[in-house]
């Protein structure tokens, strides 16, 4: 059930003729499903789903000052921390600003 839900992020249903992307397709079908036990298997205290929706509210932006261009990011909770650190990912740096 749950791999079933993770299909629901397809805004459209694809079709395929051609043997290599009939390949391709259900090899990306089972590496999420390979994925989404893996978090399953990492996650204790949260469902993957309510892991993916909070790690999901990270969010980066760009502000483009003259030449230099800024890259900004939302402050990450405690709680998004312990998500990533329990799923070994390393939490998001902030990048320098570059000129352009």
């Amino acid at each position: 059930m749950p791999f079933q839900k993770s299909e629901r992020f397809l805004s459209y249903p694809l079709y395929h003729w051609a043997e290599d992307r009939i390949r391709a397709h259900v090899f990306l079908c089972v590496l999420a499903l390979q994925i989404e036990r893996l978090m399953r298997r990492r996650l204790q205290s949260v469902s993957v789903g309510k892991a993916r929706e909070r790690i999901h509210r990270i969010k980066t932006g760009e502000l483009r000052v003259g030449s230099v261009m800024i890259r900004t990011l939302t402050r990450t909770t405690e709680e998004q921390l312990n998500l990533l650190k329990s799923l070994d990912a390393p939490p998001p740096q902030m990048a320098k600003a570059v000129s352009l």
